[in-house]
């Protein structure tokens, strides 16, 4: 799917398939994406502020300077993605495997 620069504020994605998607500066802020697959998708410069991202496969996801200040990444897999420049202020990592290596099973 090609959702580049796609509005997406709020939408209901729980559950979606974008495996591969390309949602390179999509608004996808409020959004809930929980349980949502996202292996390899493309969120560079995405706003995922505030987006519900729980038990979301983020697997070899590019969040290369996307936003995700106040989002929710409880139980998500964040193995091998890329977030070199993302804003992480007030990222929820309960229970997330990160890419660098932090596990916040215990919380």
């Amino acid at each position: 799917a090609n959702l580049e620069g796609a509005n997406l504020t709020g939408a209901n994605l729980e559950g979606a398939d974008l495996t591969g998607a390309n949602l390179e500066g999509a608004n996808l802020r409020g959004a809930s994406l929980t349980g949502a697959n996202l292996e390899g998708a493309n969120l560079e410069g995405a706003n995922l502020t505030g987006a519900n991202l729980e038990g979301a496969n983020l697997y070899k996801a590019v969040l290369y300077e996307a936003d995700l200040e106040g989002a929710n990444l409880t139980g998500a897999n964040l193995t091998n993605a890329i977030m070199k420049d993302a804003h992480i202020q007030g990222i929820i990592f309960c229970r997330t495997q990160t890419p660098w290596g932090e596990d916040n099973s215990g919380c």
